[in-house]
């Protein structure tokens, strides 16, 4: 019976992910060009790769911002990705340094934490 308290109190990883997405799309409450961004970035990812798609956002203060919010869910204790040696200052650094294995698992976190991301920042904004 204890097993199955302790099973409740846990988190899982989706509830922290989502938690930690709701926070940063809070934080942005009101921005709409960021909210749009936000809601584009999964096709771009998928389309043009994780690296790339940084490198790109990285040109404009809402895809600043964005590129922020992964980089600190990323590198957050809670996520506990396991960079070690491979972090480095950013996220573009790090994803450009680091092994094909993190770099795969790195894209599939990143658009794990932009689903809640799109789904917060969107009710914020009304649904529109």
């Amino acid at each position: 019976m204890s097993s199955i308290n302790n099973q409740s109190v846990r988190k899982t990883t989706e509830q922290i992910r989502a938690k930690f997405a709701f926070e940063k799309a809070t934080l942005k409450k009101g921005k709409k060009e960021y909210c749009q961004k936000v809601q584009g970035i999964t096709p771009d990812i998928l389309n043009n790769g994780l690296l790339q798609t940084f490198a790109m956002y990285n040109t404009d203060t809402n895809g600043k911002l964005i590129v922020s919010d992964v980089q600190d869910w990323l590198f957050s204790e809670i996520c506990n990705f396991g960079w070690g040696e491979e972090k480095k200052a950013t996220i573009i650094e790090t994803l450009c340094g680091c092994p094909s294995e993190k770099y795969r698992r790195a894209q599939v976190e990143t658009l794990a934490f932009i689903t809640w991301l799109k789904r917060f920042t969107k009710a914020n904004e009304g649904g529109e």
